[in-house]
């Protein structure tokens, strides 16, 4: 083989191999501006053009003709990144991104073209930008054939994924949701007023509970139309005293107990 040949292939094979890499980066919301990598040790033409794109194939940055070309650039990245003087010689065409939040958490690709348009070399780098925990929880509950659960979080924190389930229809719904890695379970009840039904009810989310591993945080809100103390029933004595007994066995079964009542004694 010619060294010529030899240096063709050499070439092929490194521009691949930076096709193939992805770099990940992880940083905190508000943090000092992040680096997005992008490395060469092949020279470019001159007149080849850079363009970093995120993930909605939106331009975060371009580079072509010796100067950055900011009329093209994406308006939510003006102002906010930088790259490199002297970038086509060897060496760094890594993106600065200034003022990073939990939006600009994406799949960033560094792409080189030629003067005829050709790509030269590609890069991805996928950026997390960590944000603060914070979460606002509403269980509802309107007619026997509705029953909801809303999960309002904060911009910097938001669900990885949401699952919900009707167990019984207008009854026991419970949602299933990730967020940065922490993971929830929401139940919504509100057990019917006949006693017997009650039993049953009971005797279900019994069973939905135990079925939550110990990696998951349950939440549990709504009506059980029974009290763990028949003397604190607003109207008169526990009305059915199986279902009574069977929310005291849940309780204790489960380690449950009352937050409205424990914070505020003394009220009915």
């Amino acid at each position: 083989m010619l060294p010529s040949q030899f240096l063709l292939l050499s070439v092929q094979l490194m521009l691949w191999f930076v096709v193939l890499s992805v770099y990940q980066v992880e940083v905190d919301s508000g943090a000092e501006p992040v680096q997005l990598p992008c490395k060469t040790i092949v020279r470019l033409p001159k007149d080849a053009k850079v363009e970093w794109r995120d993930r909605g194939d939106n331009k975060v940055h371009v580079y072509q003709n010796g100067s950055d070309q900011p009329e093209e650039q994406h308006r939510y990245y003006r102002d906010r990144t930088e790259m490199k003087r002297n970038l086509l010689e060897p060496g760094d065409l890594s993106l600065t991104l200034k003022y990073p939040t939990d939006t600009d958490s994406n799949t960033y690709t560094c792409t080189v073209y030629n003067r005829e348009g050709r790509n030269l070399m590609e890069k991805q780098v996928v950026l997390k930008v960590k944000g603060q925990f914070s979460l606002s929880v509403s269980l509802l509950s309107q007619t026997s054939n509705s029953c909801g659960a809303g999960l309002v979080v904060s911009t910097n924190f938001l669900p990885q994924s949401v699952e919900s389930e009707e167990v019984i229809k207008g009854r026991l719904l419970k949602v299933r949701a990730v967020c940065e890695d922490v993971k929830m379970v929401f139940i919504n009840i509100d057990a019917p007023a006949v006693g017997v039904e009650r039993v049953v009810f009971l005797h279900v989310l019994n069973e939905v509970i135990d079925k939550c591993n110990n990696e998951e945080y349950v939440f549990m809100g709504g009506g059980c139309n029974s009290t763990e103390d028949s003397r604190s029933d607003r109207n008169h004595a526990e009305p059915h005293a199986a279902s009574h007994t069977r929310l005291l066995h849940l309780m204790e079964a489960q380690e449950l107990c009352d937050v409205w009542r424990d914070k505020t004694p003394g009220h009915t």
